[in-house]
């Protein structure tokens, strides 16, 4: 009877200890709900709640009963739908505002106008860093939680990633087109993008950054960075594209001369053919020129 006594209390002290527990988990999550979407700030209060999430767990799961067990998903769903939540508004409203303030910089020939009215130079390096925003992207928590991290927040943060490239890319591309702002870039100027990246932005860079910010905030800058940005790289790849061609004509006129032709002349129209994108290789072209050639000779 001792014994049976013992073990009651036992376990009564013990479901008050999980108790506990999960009070603190919810009482973190409360705090997590009323954070203001700063950049660490969401991320740093959702590892500590992770972090005693996963101590309950392997502490104490074994020992929780049913109802304690379906509080403690509970609260981790809520916490991962939280912030999930906070996330993607903070990742839109950065994306939106270093967008508006990297193409104000460029108009400004590397100056902005503060809310004041003072105006001051882009920190272009600056900017850039807080657009790529490595610090949640990288952050270790995301690691700490592997495979439980949910598809659709994982995706969020993977695409964000692909996009701030795009868009530090963009951005790189039009300031070192501009030689009155290049100074923004210090130090070292940036390489030029590669022609699959150029066609790339020109293709598709809308539908990404339609799909990452609100809609509000796209309709306001898109139109801008059609106008400035993107406008230099479409100027871009359409001069290339039109050089390129006239190149290849001249080059195939030659090409179908004769078999000596073509020989003399394939490494001229491969280099040509570097100014379009890899889709649209004339390597398959030159095959047949040889293919043709050599059934005449």
């Amino acid at each position: 009877m001792k014994a049976f006594v013992e073990d009651k209390i036992q376990r009564g002290e013990k479901a008050v200890a999980l108790d506990a527990v999960l009070n603190v988990l919810q009482e973190a999550l409360a705090e997590l709900k009323g954070k203001e979407a700063l950049e660490t700030d969401v991320v740093d209060c959702f590892r500590a709640i992770w972090t005693e999430r996963e101590r309950f767990q392997s502490v104490y799961l074994a020992d929780a009963s049913p109802s304690q067990v379906k509080t403690l998903e509970a609260l981790t769903s809520e916490t991962w739908t939280t912030v999930s939540e906070k996330l993607g508004s903070l990742i839109a409203n950065t994306t939106a505002g270093c967008l508006e303030h990297l193409i104000e910089g460029w108009h400004g020939k590397g100056v902005v106008t503060r809310a004041d009215g003072v105006n001051e130079p882009v920190d272009f390096p600056a900017t850039v860093s807080c657009l790529r925003m490595s610090k949640i992207l990288d952050h270790i928590v995301w690691k700490e939680a592997g495979g439980k991290v949910p598809l659709p927040l994982g995706s969020l943060l993977n695409r964000h990633r692909e996009l701030a490239d795009d868009l530090v890319g963009l951005a790189e591309f039009a300031y070192l087109s501009d030689a009155s702002v290049q100074h923004v870039f210090q130090d070292k100027l940036p390489a030029e993008p590669s022609v699959d990246k150029l066609h790339s932005w020109c293709g598709s860079l809308e539908k990404s950054l339609q799909a990452h910010l609100e809609q509000e905030d796209f309709q306001s800058i898109w139109p801008k960075l059609a106008t400035s940005f993107l406008s230099l790289a479409e100027q871009k790849v359409k001069k290339q594209t039109l050089q390129t061609f006239e190149i290849v004509g001249e080059l195939v006129q030659k090409c179908t001369a004769g078999i000596d032709h073509v020989e003399a002349n394939s490494k001229a129209l491969e280099a040509a053919q570097k100014n379009l994108p890899s889709r649209l290789s004339f390597r398959p072209l030159l095959d047949l020129f040889f293919q043709a050639g050599r059934s005449v000779t």
